[in-house]
């Protein structure tokens, strides 16, 4: 038995379930879609496609205090509760892929605390949301399938389908019987995005292309150095630390800039462009599959919309994987 939910009472639950709770939402920002801190549920689209950023930064600040010095140095914690709403699939896939580095032998209080504290209302894609998406080949989409409370699917231009991924979505549901009513009809669960190719070839073909450099060199050239690919990753989560005399804050970084890997000596191992270019898409592709069984790259698209150089992620994907 599946649920459905009207526009009109998903506005209603909002505004009941985030009286105590932040409420991070999608909101129209001139000619973007961003996430923002929400007061009126009401003002939020719930027919935009995608958001030029993911909402990764409120798990993983663009710039945080993690630390206060003092007589007695403290850890800052954020432990505000809060409603994410309307994640897409391929963003929440890599929310999810962040959690395995920050729980890995030292866990990130910080951000597992951020982690525990969210409720995540996923709105699931019925169709592309970007001419470059690929989710679908990283299994990271149309419809997700962990990592929320509650899965919204629309149903129509006025209802949607809701499903609970979790005990707090389960209860959610139940609490609000009178908002969510009970139907027979099956939400869309797949979307023909037009591409298709199989992360697993891509993984073993990458094994015996290390060190052609021609190849490398060839697919890099038109990489500008800025580092964008993985600001507007959902999954990069890459960062430097500094220090003041009063705090210790981290800020993202990038495996993209020349100084990531620079080291006391003021040598940088990955000097030249097309060893960072490969860092990424071997990082992507293939070492983080083979260290936790799961893709790290969403295929959300991003990195090639929103690329200044025009690198044709997707394209050099498919070379790979046909040996061109």
């Amino acid at each position: 038995m599946n649920w459905k939910i009207s526009k009109d009472d998903l506005i209603n639950l909002l505004n009941k379930i985030s009286k105590d709770k932040l409420l991070i939402a999608p909101l129209n920002q001139g000619k973007d879609v961003m996430f923002c801190e929400i007061n009126d549920p009401s003002d939020i689209p719930l027919d935009y496609a995608n958001t030029v950023k993911p909402p990764k930064e409120f798990f993983l600040a663009q710039q945080e205090t993690i630390l206060s010095f003092g007589k007695k140095p403290s850890a800052y914690i954020d432990d505000r509760k809060k409603v994410l709403f309307g994640i897409r699939p391929c963003d929440l896939s890599g929310i999810i892929s962040m959690d395995n580095t920050f729980r890995e032998i030292v866990e990130d209080t910080n951000y597992l605390s951020k982690r525990a504290n969210t409720l995540i209302i996923a709105l699931a894609c019925t169709k592309a949301c970007d001419e470059n998406a690929f989710c679908e080949s990283m299994g990271a989409g149309p419809v997700a399938k962990s990592g929320y409370d509650i899965q919204l699917i629309r149903s129509g231009d006025d209802s949607f389908f809701a499903s609970s991924g979790s005990k707090e979505g389960e209860m959610i549901i139940k609490e609000n019987n009178g908002l969510f009513k009970k139907t027979s009809e099956t939400p869309l669960d797949k979307v023909d995005l037009g591409v298709g190719f199989d992360p697993i070839t891509l993984v073993k073909k990458l094994d015996d292309l290390f060190d052609d450099i021609e190849f490398w060199e060839d697919v890099s050239k038109t990489c500008i150095r800025c580092a964008g690919c993985n600001y507007l990753c959902p999954s990069c989560f890459c960062f430097n630390v500094k220090d003041t005399s009063s705090e210790r804050r981290r800020g993202w970084d990038s495996c993209m800039l020349r100084g990531f890997t620079r080291e006391a000596s003021t040598h940088i191992p990955r000097n030249e462009l097309y060893t960072r270019f490969r860092q990424r898409m071997y990082h992507k592709y293939k070492w983080h599959y083979e260290r936790y069984d799961s893709h790290m790259c969403t295929g959300c698209g991003r990195c090639i919309t929103y690329c200044p150089g025009n690198v044709p992620y997707r394209e050099i994907i498919e070379r790979i994987i046909k040996d061109v």
